[in-house]
């Protein structure tokens, strides 16, 4: 239910209406689309199109597909605890800790592929869960944990890790299996090399460092945001923009699973005949991927660090936790992080309830937009924005406008302007003109878009057009909770 809740409230933002666009394309213009991009797979992309074949794309349907993907993780994960010889405590609370986790709920209801790279993750655990428990897995598990990784990879670049951390466990604990996992690691990689000769000729015209260049690297903080993030029932930042960090989460998150989790895992290196191989294995498998992801992120030029990338760890930590917590000694200190746990729960759960549904400046173009058409606006309009964020939502907005005719251009460096540079206008995309500051227009009636704390014709990028020549003719604006955005019709003198 909570993946469900207010599923439609909000708009469409940036990296959902890039998911859209690949979508419209053609089946072979998904791949070169997206190849564009560099950073994603295109299986996420492809599986959309199908989606919106059958449904079209009304924002609930849209938003229907992750959340439905993330609801359907329940089956491979219930075979995962039933293969892991849980108990039913242990279940249930696992359970419970992924179903009511903010950051994968945030993840279910955003049409990108995290729900699927969620989905996935569980279907590929349980089956190395019985490949793993099991002397004599046969073939055919082998076979589909083959097949299901063969999709990780499709889908997202960071399924590699949990691919070589399954196949690193499993080389070590099942030593009879050595050569069908090494079979199947060949076929994982031949099958991949079409997807990576895809990417290379993309890589040959494009710049990565655009794609990751922003990311800072991991420090101190990152890290703890991200074991919020793994910890935290239904609360999640509404935007990257919210980066506060929660004090009294903080200190919930270590009390109720950081302690215990500790002395669970200090406790599994213990005398080998009292140790539990789960523990230690699902340790690995929910702390290697943040913690090579951190490592690769500085020694490499470039940060790959992304916490939602990191989705493949959710299943297994849920799991660790749990048996953590049930398992924590003595029974009073287990009774205390019960009922501190279970009134945090019932807190968040409450505030969820009745916190305002967010507006960002993202979700106001389009009302501007259907502003300037009831103003009797129906010729061609020349629309200027100048951040791709602005002038890609504009576009979006604008494209199945009964008038077909108007246009959208974004111009970059106008100084006094800064520009978000995590987005940028998809490659290979020219329905949006780009030009310099230094580019004039000569046309006499424009609209310009653009966000600001407060409007002021003395600033860029209103001061600029007064320079040229132009005059205010109307003002459309919206308040947002993130700022405020103009739409601001300007003539010629």
């Amino acid at each position: 239910m909570a993946r469900l809740w207010q599923l439609s409230a909000t708009c469409l933002w940036f990296d959902e209406i890039f998911s859209v666009h690949a979508a419209e394309h053609s089946w072979a213009g998904i791949l070169h689309f997206v190849a564009a991009d560099l950073v994603h797979p295109p299986l996420f992309y492809l599986l959309l199109k199908g989606w919106i074949i059958i449904g079209g794309e009304s924002l609930l349907w849209l938003r229907l597909f992750p959340a439905i993907l993330s609801i359907a993780a329940i089956v491979p994960i219930l075979l995962c605890l039933r293969e892991l010889k849980l108990s039913p405590w242990e279940r249930t609370l696992a359970l419970l800790l992924l179903g009511t986790n903010g950051y994968l709920i945030k993840y279910a209801e955003e049409i990108r592929m995290y729900s699927l790279l969620f989905f996935l993750s569980a279907c590929s655990l349980w089956l190395f869960a019985v490949v793993w428990r099991r002397d004599q897995a046969s073939r055919r598990f082998i076979v589909t944990l083959t097949a299901v990784n063969l999709l990780i990879v499709y889908t997202h670049y960071y399924g590699w890790l949990l691919v070589l951390l399954e196949l690193t466990i499993l080389l070590r604990s099942r030593p009879r299996q050595t050569r069908r996992l090494i079979f199947s690691s060949a076929i994982l990689v031949l099958a991949y090399i079409p997807w990576l000769v895809q990417v290379a000729r993309a890589y040959a015209a494009n710049r990565l460092s655009q794609n990751i260049g922003w990311i800072p690297r991991p420090g101190l903080r990152a890290l703890i945001e991200y074991v919020m993030l793994l910890n935290q029932p239904f609360v999640f930042a509404q935007s990257s923009a919210d980066n506060r960090l929660n004090i009294f989460g903080l200190v919930m998150v270590v009390l109720i699973f950081g302690v215990p989790v500790i002395v669970c895992l200090w406790r599994s290196f213990g005398p080998q005949e009292k140790r539990d191989r789960r523990i230690i294995v699902l340790g690995l498998l929910a702390f290697a991927p943040a913690s090579l992801v951190g490592l690769f992120s500085w020694l490499w030029p470039h940060s790959v660090w992304g916490a939602r990338h990191l989705m493949i760890a959710a299943v297994p930590y849920a799991v660790l936790a749990a048996l953590a917590i049930t398992r924590f000694q003595p029974y009073r200190a287990r009774v205390t992080v019960f009922l501190i746990g279970g009134c945090w729960l019932g807190a968040t759960a409450g505030y969820v309830l009745i916190r305002p549904v967010p507006h960002f400046t993202w979700c106001t173009w389009q009302p501007l937009v259907e502003k300037v058409g009831r103003n009797g606006s129906s010729q061609t309009n020349s629309f200027y924005a100048f951040e791709d964020l602005v002038a890609y939502h504009l576009w979006f907005t604008l494209k199945d406008s009964p008038n077909q005719s108007h246009r959208v251009s974004v111009i970059k460096g106008v100084p006094g302007l800064n520009e978000d540079a995590a987005f940028f206008l998809p490659r290979d995309f020219d329905e949006i003109s780009v030009t310099g500051a230094d580019s004039g227009t000569n046309e006499n009636e424009i609209w310009i878009a653009f966000r600001a704390a407060r409007l002021d014709e003395g600033k860029p990028p209103l001061s600029r057009f007064r320079e040229a020549g132009y005059h205010t003719e109307s003002v459309l604006s919206e308040q947002a909770q993130d700022g405020n955005a103009f739409l601001i019709k300007l003539q010629k003198k």
